[in-house]
């Protein structure tokens, strides 16, 4: 992430009583949020037909845009934003998923977009999807920037029956990619880590100048006003400090859970990878089994 481009950064929907109150401090903000989730989560309980974990009363979602996308957009200087948003609203209604946050993240290397939707649809069963559904959801998300020059990426599946070489759509093996995406991973969360220390300690300190402030406002009539008016600059990079806090928390939160999803990818992967070595050990099998009769035809 990139301070200097935190002012990117886009809330482009909040569902009805989420938007922030304006006035509110951050930890208002925070125990309202609390609030928030806490009510979306007994109203799923009440309606599930069936119980289910914490963690999946929620499910969030992507849109990322590989390195030639990015460039299309640079260069037509585009920040699709009201396409996204149309994705994860329609997305949203298709699945009877009630749409929560949608958000714009411009301050990493690969600018994205966020959402949140609740876990439970309207009729009271756990949104889940299979490999098959995921894919079809990803076309018809695609269809959203069709306009602006963009289109999905070619699926693996139709690269191996397209015959491409392996090396086109497998370029790294199993345990490079696992290690490679844990090294980045990890990366990640240090530099993240040394930010909210840094943070939490901009936060300590305007607390204690905003505190001195006020007490000075008290002591001295006649330096009220000033002293006032920088108690309120202090209380104000406080608040700016927590937001920074609770916005990195929040991508700790993401990257973890991009993390686990990796790791089933990884899984899938090397079962894959599995399959195909098995069929290939199988057609050479063939090959030459067939060359040893073709040998002997020969001979006779």
């Amino acid at each position: 992430m990139d301070a200097e481009r935190a002012h990117l950064n886009e809330a482009l929907y909040r569902a009805e009583g989420w938007d922030r109150v304006p006035g509110s401090t951050v930890k208002e903000d925070t125990a309202r949020a609390h609030k928030l989730m806490e009510a979306s989560r007994k109203e799923m309980e009440a309606r599930a037909k069936r119980k289910t974990k914490v963690g999946k009363y929620w499910r969030t979602a992507i849109i990322t845009f590989s390195h030639d996308a990015q460039k299309v957009l640079a260069e037509k200087e585009i920040t699709p934003q009201a396409q996204a948003l149309a994705a994860f609203t329609e997305f949203a209604e298709a699945h009877g998923a009630k749409l929560l946050t949608v958000d714009f993240h411009g301050d990493e290397t690969a600018p994205h977009y966020h959402a949140t939707f609740e876990g439970i649809n309207e009729k009271g069963y756990a949104v889940r999807f299979d490999r098959e559904t995921l894919g079809q959801e990803q076309d018809h998300i695609a269809r959203h920037f069709k306009d602006l020059g963009l289109k999905r990426g070619k699926k693996r599946e139709d690269r191996i029956a397209d015959g491409e070489d392996p090396s086109k759509w497998n370029h790294r093996n199993v345990r490079e990619l696992h290690q490679q995406h844990l090294a980045d991973n990890e990366a990640e969360l240090a530099e993240l880590q040394k930010k909210i220390e840094a943070a939490e300690e901009r936060r300590a300190t305007n607390e204690q100048r905003a505190e001195k402030a006020r007490a000075k406002a008290e002591a001295d009539e006649s330096r009220a006003a000033k002293a006032l008016k920088n108690a309120e600059r202090y209380e104000q990079r406080a608040r700016d400090a927590e937001l920074e806090i609770e916005r990195l928390q929040s991508r700790i939160a993401s990257l973890k859970g991009e993390f686990e999803t990796a790791e089933q990818a990884v899984a899938q992967k090397k079962t894959k990878i599995a399959s195909l070595e098995s069929g290939n050990s199988s057609l050479r099998q063939r090959k030459a089994s067939l060359q040893a009769r073709l040998k002997t035809l020969n001979a006779a």
